[in-house]
């Protein structure tokens, strides 16, 4: 198995680019409004229109952006973000889709998916994986929260794994959630973005009672994707 190419993120780290036109640039920020007048239909702030998206590594990048074009959201959330895999082309997904959109870009590594004679071709490695949020506004700040409770290790040898996905995708990493400010017309917008195995855990605690009493078995894998966003 071969590691991480050079010059590429490693697990944690975050890459901010602002692929907006200059002119784009800060579209709207948050301006008080006088409380002493009602609001009006022209005066009152568009809507913020958000959208969370698993990309599945961006197998179909031209249909991908395409949509992402149509749907025009204002703040994006995507997960399974590809950089330099082979499997999809050893190209910067996140980074194409967000220069094609005009977008600042957040992008936090989670994984090096490492190249290994264990994947077929569709799943070849050779760089990271993680997730990103795009959005057509300033980003004041962001910050890498760190998972308390990690169902897989990943970093297992694929020998000694016990889930059926990490034993033939050997990967080193974690987890992570990528939490943004953004200011958006309405105010300040704190969004968090993160890919999590929501029945990894119950899986390994009934595997657990599988080797101990009962002989039970879940062979079912699900993956839930969490797009939350709140003003501050």
């Amino acid at each position: 198995m071969q590691s991480i190419a050079a010059g590429l993120p490693k697990p944690g780290d975050v890459i901010h680019v602002d692929y907006r036109p200059k002119a784009a640039a800060s579209p709207a920020s948050h301006v008080d409004q006088d409380d002493s007048q009602p609001p009006t239909a022209a005066s009152a702030p568009k809507p913020i229109k958000l959208l969370q998206w698993n990309i599945e590594r961006g197998y179909q990048l031209k249909r991908i952006i395409q949509q992402l074009r149509e749907i025009d959201a204002d703040v994006i959330s995507l997960q399974e973000v590809d950089i330099g895999c082979e499997r999809s082309g050893s190209q910067d997904i996140g980074g194409l889709i967000a220069a094609a959109l005009g977008l600042n870009y957040l992008f936090i590594c989670e994984f090096e998916e490492l190249r290994s004679e264990l994947r077929d071709e569709r799943s070849q490695g050779g760089g990271v994986h993680g997730n990103a949020i795009l959005t057509k506004f300033d980003i004041s700040s962001w910050s890498v929260i760190e998972h308390s409770h990690h169902p897989i290790q990943w970093d297992l040898d694929p020998d000694d794994q016990w889930h059926p996905l990490a034993a033939k995708e050997p990967r080193r990493g974690r987890r992570l959630t990528l939490a943004a400010d953004i200011n958006t017309p309405q105010g300040l917008l704190q969004v968090y973005c993160c890919h999590l195995e929501v029945r990894a855990h119950a899986h390994a605690l009934l595997r657990e009672q599988e080797e101990e009493e009962m002989g039970l078995s879940v062979s079912s894998q699900y993956h839930a994707m969490l797009f939350q966003a709140q003003f501050l």
